[in-house]
């Protein structure tokens, strides 16, 4: 039972030392057809979506993810575009896995830029340039919650982060827009120090249970609960599929 994982700066290339384990196969970044085309390979019943790109590249189509489960595969997803998909997808089977799935599927959170960042290349093992919606969110309520800020200070704070574009987020720039704002009721130094060193990962925490949870399932013989449903193979998705068949078709954008 191979293991196929989706991951790039969530999970970067020096946290998976943790879990050396060979069946566990180690992908990029999802990009449309990735999830197909693991879903074909016959010594693949396991699949676990953490990143995935989206933008000037096609993200992952949630027909392939269907297609997938359909065929018999357990789909995991989390902490970004994993959590995602899982949060529309979990009725048919997808297994939505951590908080910041939980906050998708029950309505907390709803915007697709929640798990957005900008990142480098993989050649330098995706650093991340940006951070996070998602992880500035808990960052800042487990800040109010330790009485570092207040609540009307956290839900500024907040909204400056949701106004920024998501490649220039960062959270001391919320505070300097902060501070910028109210020069006479400024947060501390000491504060601002506080919540920066105490920064929540919840991506990484979340992207960490993913991989705990498809570990123990290679190791039991348990299965994800099947919901039934019944796959319809429309035009669009067999030219999606002839498209990533064979890569010499270029006309599936």
């Amino acid at each position: 039972m191979n293991t196929v994982v989706f991951s790039g700066p969530t999970l970067r290339p020096g946290l998976r030392g943790t879990f050396a384990d060979p069946e566990i196969k180690w992908r990029p970044p999802a990009k449309r057809g990735d999830i197909y085309l693991a879903a074909s390979s016959p010594d693949v019943s396991v699949i676990g979506l953490i990143d995935g790109f989206f933008g000037n590249v096609p993200s992952v189509l949630h027909k392939e993810i269907l297609w997938a489960i359909e065929r018999g595969c357990a789909v995991f997803g989390a902490a970004s575009m994993g959590a995602l998909r899982a949060a529309e997808l979990h009725p048919f089977g997808m297994v939505g896995i951590g908080a910041i799935f939980r906050d998708f599927a029950n309505g907390r959170l709803s915007r697709d830029d929640e798990v957005a960042i900008e990142h480098g290349p993989a050649e330098l093992g995706y650093p991340p340039v940006s951070e996070a919606l998602v992880n500035i969110r808990y960052t800042l309520a487990n800040a109010a919650a330790h009485g570092r800020i207040t609540e009307d200070v956290r839900g500024e704070l907040a909204e400056i982060a949701i106004r920024t574009f998501y490649p220039r987020r960062s959270l001391g720039d919320c505070f300097d827009a902060f501070n910028a704002r109210h020069p006479d009721n400024r947060v501390s130094a000491a504060a601002r120090d506080w919540v920066m060193q105490n920064r929540v990962d919840q991506k990484k925490l979340d992207a960490l249970e993913l991989v705990a949870a498809v570990r123990a399932l290679k190791h039991s013989d348990a299965k994800p609960a099947r919901v039934p449903f019944t796959f319809h193979e429309t035009e669009f998705f067999t030219d999606f599929r002839a498209s990533v068949d064979n890569p010499i078709v270029r006309d599936f954008a």
